[in-house]
């Protein structure tokens, strides 16, 4: 518990923006990847009924890592 209280309060607002973006995007990524599996069966392309979900998820995750860029580093 103390090291999420230490992230909370040492974290900048950038860093904590990415974070809570990669992780939606994982979730996003991984409820694709889902659907996209239960749909394999149907018949008919999953990829092209999910292809919205797929580039939101590449979307997040690319505004994740670049917003990682623009962090003050820290010296150790």
């Amino acid at each position: 518990m103390n090291k999420i209280k230490n992230y909370l309060v040492t974290s900048s607002p950038l860093r904590k923006v990415s974070d809570i973006l990669f992780v939606f995007a994982v979730g996003l990524s991984a409820y694709t990847l889902g659907i996209t599996y239960q749909a394999k069966a149907s018949g008919f392309c999953p990829i092209n009924a999910n292809r919205d979900l797929f580039y939101i998820s590449i979307a997040l995750l690319m505004a994740s890592f670049i917003m990682t860029f623009f962090e003050k580093r820290k010296n150790r």
